[in-house]
């Protein structure tokens, strides 16, 4: 089996590595490839390579992911903001988020 996404194509590329003293040698890219079972037309599972960035994207549904009601799933895209790492610290010394504590 070549190793390239099954959804989008992504493959290994040649190319060449640099050094700062311009000696040059030959060197391969390869794809972030993981083994995911996905959810596909028909209501089957199958397990496929594919890159992280389409993992990433969405362009598939994960099985296990697909088997959740709809009350169960959540918004894989929602971002949640993030409190300062010592906010409690400083509500406590009844100073700012940016200050300093003593």
């Amino acid at each position: 089996m070549a190793r390239q996404c099954e959804v989008c194509g992504k493959k290994t590329i040649f190319g060449r590595n640099i050094s700062h003293a311009h000696n040059v040698s030959s060197r391969t890219f390869i794809p972030n490839l993981q083994r995911v079972r996905v959810q596909v037309p028909g209501g089957n599972a199958k397990r496929v390579r594919l890159c992280t960035r389409c993992l990433r994207s969405g362009a598939v549904m994960k099985a296990a992911y697909a088997q959740l009601d709809d009350s169960d799933r959540v918004d894989l895209h929602q971002r949640v903001p993030r409190q300062p790492r010592d906010f409690d610290r400083h509500a406590r010394a009844g100073l700012s988020p940016g200050k300093k504590l003593p």
